[in-house]
Order: C-alpha cells, then sequence, then structure tokens
C-alpha cells in the first residue's frame, strides 16, 4: 500500500510537471497567433482602401480578437475542468491507499487482539481444568477418608 502511494505521488508531480509544460506550450502557441493576427490585420489596414472598408476591416479585426478571447476562455474552462477532473482521481487514489492502509493496520490490530484473547482464553481453561482437579482430587480423598471411616464404624459390628 506504501508502494503504491508513492506510486500515485510520483505520478502526480509528474503529471503536474507535464500539464506545466503543456500550458506553456499553449500560452506561447496563443501569444504567436495573436501576433500574426495582429500583424495580419494591421496589414489588411494599410492598404489603400477607402474609410468604409477600412472601417470594416478594423470591425472584423475586432470581431475577430473577440472570438479568440472567446474561445480562449472556452479552452480555459474545458483545462480546468479536464484538471479538476485528473485531480479528482488523484485525490481519490490517494484516498483509496490511505483506507488502504488503515484497514490493513486495522486487520494487524485486530489480529494481534485475537491472538491475546486466545491466550487469556487458553490460560483460563488451564486454569479451571488444574482447579477442576485439584477439587476432584481433594473430594476423592475425602470420600477416601469416609469411607475409610465408615468401613472402620460400621465393618466392626
Amino acid at each position: 500500500a506504501a508502494a503504491l502511494a508513492d506510486e500515485v505521488k510520483a505520478l502526480s508531480e509528474a503529471n503536474a510537471a507535464a500539464r506545466m509544460d503543456l500550458d506553456a506550450a499553449r500560452e506561447t502557441a496563443r501569444l504567436a497567433a495573436e501576433d500574426a493576427a495582429r500583424l495580419h490585420a494591421r496589414h489588411a489596414l494599410r492598404g489603400p482602401e477607402t474609410p468604409t472598408k477600412v472601417a470594416v476591416a478594423a470591425l472584423a479585426a475586432q470581431v475577430d480578437e473577440l472570438e479568440r478571447r472567446a474561445k480562449r476562455r472556452q479552452d480555459d474552462v474545458a483545462r480546468a475542468v479536464l484538471e479538476a477532473k485528473a485531480s479528482a482521481k488523484v485525490e481519490h487514489a490517494r484516498a483509496a491507499a490511505r483506507h488502504a492502509e488503515a484497514l490493513a493496520a486495522k486487520d494487524a490490530q485486530l489480529g494481534r487482539f485475537r491472538s491475546e484473547l486466545d491466550a487469556l482464553l487458553e490460560a483460563l481453561k488451564q486454569a479451571v481444568d488444574r482447579r477442576s482437579a485439584e477439587a476432584a482430587a481433594k473430594h476423592d480423598d475425602v470420600a477416601r477418608q469416609n469411607l475409610s471411616f465408615a468401613s472402620e464404624a460400621f465393618g466392626a459390628e
């Protein structure tokens, strides 16, 4: 159970490191995409266009930026949900390992208690048997003495 807990801990740490690397790579990709989109939008605005086309292009660029932000937020929420699920699984595994260890400890404790109780019961049984044997021997002695007395007292007549 301890080995399982150690393995779960090592996997959890490796998972956290991989998540951090993945988040860093996603952030780099996001920033690069945003830079490319901004450059594309600036390039589109620089051409000799009419004011209406420039305004439409600027509005389209703003809409694109809003869509990228919404997508990024949606991705962040999805990633947070996945991380929460992964974290819950890891915590569940840890709790299961802790409970398994606790059960093993309780089983061992019950085994020791059962052994002690069996030893006490065996000692009690031996003590009762010994006392019974002593009482029987004493009773037999008294019976022999009484029989001997009766034989002497009543046998001579």
